[in-house]
């Protein structure tokens, strides 16, 4: 499926990214992911968001999320968002800061 989704892109407001952070071993996969649908030309400057999934149980802390996937290196908006999926932590600030980084972008 990951082959169509460039089909979606087009239009597109920003990114989503869920992340499982418990799963350290395919981290560099969820990367090079990541960087595909944020280097299409049709997603070159939304802002990112990625939520890191699976903090209850994680074993990286944001920061060394941040390193693993280059987000510090992103030249556009990016926020990088600790939350549990199953309890609800961390989706609301998630998508607060994203309505915002919409909101001023459609000035």
């Amino acid at each position: 499926m990951r082959n169509m989704w460039h089909y979606y892109y087009e239009g597109g407001d920003a990114v989503i990214y869920v992340l499982d952070s418990s799963d350290t071993e395919r981290m560099q996969l969820a990367k090079e992911t990541l960087d595909a649908v944020v280097n299409h030309e049709a997603m070159k400057n939304v802002p990112v968001l990625v939520f890191a999934n699976k903090m209850d149980i994680a074993t990286l802390q944001p920061r060394e999320i941040v390193e693993k996937l280059g987000l510090h290196l992103m030249r556009r908006q990016w926020h990088l968002q600790p939350c549990c999926a199953i309890n609800g932590d961390g989706l609301v600030q998630g998508f607060e800061w994203l309505r915002t980084q919409i909101k001023s972008g459609k000035k």
